[in-house]
């Protein structure tokens, strides 16, 4: 089983830039894809997560496509089983920001976890700036 990097830290601080850097160094790394709920921002990568609406979630999850489920903001979000069987074939990135889980997976697998700081006047301009909502 190859390695995990965990990219964890508060909304809007970077995690995104810091994944799409690491990708351009190391060319065999590839995201740890998961599935959500949550609404489809303009920044998010078609590689990284898999957004589906909850009846299509829940459908997901009852046919054993995610292994861990979890909630964050009335929002629902998992971790793919396939992902966690492509492992084996190379390292993998993923954002979370959930503490809870970020234990799992530390606990199931080789990882690398990095938690990315920003100042506030920073994380809240990125914020208004992707065109997110409000919340």
């Amino acid at each position: 089983m190859t390695h995990l990097i965990i990219v964890s830290g508060p909304s809007g601080v970077g995690k995104n830039t810091l994944m799409d850097k690491v990708r351009e160094e190391i060319s065999d790394i590839e995201y740890f894809r998961k599935v959500t709920t949550r609404t489809r921002r303009p920044d998010d990568r078609d590689e990284e997560a898999e957004f589906v609406t909850k009846e299509i979630y829940d459908q997901m999850l009852a046919s054993y496509q995610i292994a861990i489920p979890y909630c964050l903001r009335e929002k629902w979000y998992g971790v793919l089983t396939r992902s966690l069987a492509n492992l084996k074939e190379n390292p993998r990135i993923c954002a979370f920001g959930d503490y809870k889980l970020i234990e799992v997976l530390r606990d199931c697998f080789h990882t690398t976890t990095v938690y990315v700081r920003a100042e506030e006047e920073q994380i809240i301009r990125r914020l208004n700036e992707r065109q997110d909502t409000p919340e």
